[in-house]
């Protein structure tokens, strides 16, 4: 999302990639989609279940970089 690049990392968890299924593994989900905001350290901030609008997701990244 070019609005993001550069402050947020977007990394999908259904994939062939190493790396993305690892960093899934640390997460307890049932349910896809759901997305989980993460601070820099690594802390998870939020999570949602369930599809998002580009309306909803834009909140969440906005609320993320003000540090709500």
């Amino acid at each position: 999302v070019p609005d993001y690049d550069d402050r947020i990392t977007f990394v999908n968890a259904i994939t062939d990639d190493r790396a993305g299924q690892q960093l899934a593994g640390g997460f307890s989900f049932q349910y896809i989609p759901t997305s989980f905001f993460l601070a820099a350290d690594g802390t998870v901030v939020d999570s949602f279940t369930g599809a998002m609008d580009e309306a909803q997701m834009r909140a969440y990244l906005d609320a993320l970089l003000d540090g709500k």
